[in-house]
């Protein structure tokens, strides 16, 4: 999950720069309505009300994972989504394979990724977004991540031959997690079900 460095008040309008200058504008708020975010262009849309994925082609597919310890179940899902609608919703479920188990929620978020990678070649699409909340799913891919493990190694050759031999566009899109992104907040839903998770 990305780190908060800027602080939203919608009640007072401003973005502060530490947690502890945003604490102490709350106690002088009465029902305050605040969130903490990565980046300033995402207070400033959530002062101004508006949605985080405006920026978004109209063509995305937002993805997450989950894990279940009790259970030993990895969860992932993934979102089409068309013109801000969901027009295509997908679950995965791993309960077998030790390097995905191994991996976690991350072991989610990969498969989701393939899954929904897989998806879009299966529609003929030229290009797509992957909406992501784990920074390893663009990392690992285009290498600025080295990938150390097999599993991490063959999700960056999955998506090196994604895009070089089926000649698909695949752009990564970081999402901050639990920010209120509707279908970022779908994706993780859904994924957590896939994991057999219900709280």
């Amino acid at each position: 999950m990305a780190k908060k460095h800027f602080y939203a008040i919608k009640n007072t309008g401003e973005i502060y720069r530490s947690w502890a200058e945003c604490q102490t504008a709350l106690k002088k708020v009465k029902a305050p309505v605040f969130k903490g975010f990565a980046t300033e262009a995402e207070a400033k849309a959530f002062l101004a009300g508006k949605s985080p994925t405006a920026s978004l082609p109209s063509e995305s597919i937002f993805v997450d994972g989950s894990f279940n310890a009790d259970k030993a179940i990895v969860g992932g899902a993934f979102v089409l989504v068309k013109d801000d609608k969901s027009v295509h919703e997908q679950t995965i479920r791993d309960d077998k394979h030790t390097e995905i188990l191994r991996l976690r929620n991350v072991g989610g978020e990969l498969l989701a990724t393939i899954y929904a990678l897989k998806y879009a070649l299966s529609l003929g699409m030229k290009e797509v977004t992957i909406c992501h909340d784990y920074q390893g799913i663009a990392s690992w891919a285009d290498g600025s991540w080295q990938a150390k493990q097999d599993i991490t190694k063959r999700y960056a050759a999955f998506v090196e031959q994604i895009i070089k031999k089926e000649g698909l566009q695949v752009q990564f899109q970081k999402i901050s997690a639990h920010t209120g992104v509707k279908f970022n907040e779908r994706a993780d839903q859904l994924a957590k079900q896939a994991a057999e998770i219900t709280s």
